[in-house]
């Protein structure tokens, strides 16, 4: 969780980055080893690494966005007795500038 949100530009995200490991049974992989990598200019995060607990999960804690408008990502890597995988997440930083306030008139 914690990708494909939006928010301003150099702050953090509303929910934090984490993740649920699972072998491809659907059981939870415990002790995985998640680590994570903002892309330039894509901000920072909380924590660069994790272990994932029993029930597969662990989290990277708030994803602080760069100081650039538009999309930013995070490649996360999750490694376990199983293997490797890689993914990558994404979130659009927006600009407080392009944000308006328009007054509604009525009568």
């Amino acid at each position: 969780s914690g990708g494909s949100q939006a928010g301003y530009v150099s702050a953090s995200m509303p929910i934090p980055l984490a993740i649920v490991a699972r072998h491809v049974s659907g059981s939870p992989i415990a002790g995985a080893i998640v680590t994570a990598t903002p892309a330039s200019g894509s901000g920072t995060l909380a924590l660069s690494s994790a272990t994932t607990n029993d029930s597969g999960a662990a989290s990277l804690g708030a994803w602080t966005l760069g100081a650039t408008a538009g999309d930013q990502a995070v490649t996360i890597v999750i490694r376990s007795q199983f293997g490797k995988t890689t993914l990558t997440v994404h979130a659009t930083a927006v600009s407080k500038s392009a944000c308006r306030v328009i007054p509604i008139c009525g009568g």
